[in-house]
């Protein structure tokens, strides 16, 4: 299992306008998220590429959006 570099989306108007390589986020946070997305993959039994999209609350916990193969 290998994880690419956590990204951030910028939007305006509600649309994706950027996204930023690597995230600017704590480096905890980043390995979380990579955790969490690894953990995720192997309970789904995931074969390929498994994007996942967290919300990053105010204390620095995770919340997973969505998720797409």
């Amino acid at each position: 299992v290998e994880t690419f570099p956590v990204s951030e989306n910028i939007h305006r108007d509600h649309i994706l306008d950027r996204s930023l390589v690597p995230a600017r986020v704590d480096p905890g946070v980043a390995r979380e998220a990579q955790r969490l997305a690894v953990a995720l993959a192997r309970a789904l039994d995931v074969t390929g590429l498994l994007a996942v999209e967290f919300f990053v609350r105010r204390d620095g916990s995770l919340l997973v959006n969505e998720m797409a193969p």
